[in-house]
């Protein structure tokens, strides 16, 4: 069952090392640690979130990757005329035993 737990602590500092904290004991195995996170009100009201994984470079970059092996994998079956000589031969192969089998 996941848990979410939420501090307050007085400033950025105090919070980094709790953040260190929870990572050690994750390390420990003693904390299963999904993901992390905290949050900063500057002076000025503005508001920043600080992660513990960066998940925008690693969404990227699996998606990078992705889209890169289906690309190859459609190009290479359906725009490659070599690969369309190959299947037009298997339907040929096809219909030459289905007369064969009739």
């Amino acid at each position: 069952m996941s848990q979410l737990l939420v501090f307050g602590v007085d400033s950025p500092q105090t919070a980094e090392k709790v953040l260190d904290l929870a990572q050690d004991l994750a390390k420990q195995q003693l904390l299963e640690l999904a993901d992390a996170a905290w949050v900063e009100r500057t002076m000025d009201g503005n508001v920043k979130l600080h992660q513990s994984v960066n998940l925008t470079a690693m969404m990227a970059g699996s998606g990078a990757v992705t889209g890169a092996l289906w690309g190859t994998l459609i190009g290479l079956l359906f725009l490659n005329p070599s690969g369309r000589s190959r299947w037009s031969r298997c339907g040929r192969r096809n219909r030459r035993h289905n007369r064969i089998l009739d």
